[in-house]
């Protein structure tokens, strides 16, 4: 019994689900890089930036592996936007910490990414996934902006308004501009998020 509860739990994390163990490195990588920004030091601002554009990277790489390597599985499709929901509400939070963002926008992520991963969560319950062959999706229009490559490739606006608050630190002219492609990004949060929704009513 517990030999195979071990090489189930094996199967979903570390060396043999490659995807699984790329998100989980995402998610610890995160820590060390939020102390970073509360620390003065140009330097350490460098490597959080390029810590962001690696994570970046590797979550784009462990979905292209798990198609690749044939280990895509129900689990690993919520672990995987487990950890995005991780990663990108708690930069919100030390951006809104830090007094960089106003602290809506942190509260409308965060909800935003409760309703959906909820639905996502009941979907699953009906041997639905979020995305794949399975798909919870009804639409084309869903499909479209929730999990096309152009959308997806926009919804990375995120990543660009991370960078430029982080440099806001080091740089404070550059708020203004920060704050535009923060409003941006929530705007495509849920633009993205509200197909989604409506699927679920449908």
């Amino acid at each position: 019994m517990i030999t195979s509860k071990a090489q189930k739990w094996n199967q979903i994390f570390f060396w043999n689900s490659v995807p699984n163990t790329i998100t989980t490195i995402r998610i610890l990588m995160l820590f060390p890089m939020l102390y970073f920004l509360y620390i003065d030091g140009s330097f350490l601002k460098v490597i959080a930036i390029a810590s962001l554009i690696i994570m970046l990277f590797m979550d784009k790489l462990d979905g292209y592996l798990a198609r690749k390597l044939n280990q895509t599985t129900k689990f690993g499709s919520i672990f995987d936007i487990a950890g995005d929901r991780i990663i990108e509400i708690t930069f919100w939070m030390v951006f809104a910490d830090l007094k960089l963002i106003p602290v809506w926008v942190p509260v409308v992520i965060f909800t935003r990414g409760i309703l959906t991963d909820s639905i996502r969560y009941y979907a699953l319950s009906k041997d639905k996934t979020p995305f794949g062959k399975e798909s919870m999706m009804k639409s084309r229009l869903t499909e479209f902006i929730v999990g096309s490559d152009f959308m997806r490739a926009i919804a990375n606006v995120k990543v660009l308004a991370f960078i430029l608050l982080i440099l806001t630190t080091m740089y404070p002219q550059l708020l203004g501009l920060s704050l535009i492609v923060t409003y941006v990004s929530v705007f495509v949060n849920l633009l993205r998020g509200i197909p989604v929704i409506i699927d679920a009513n449908a």
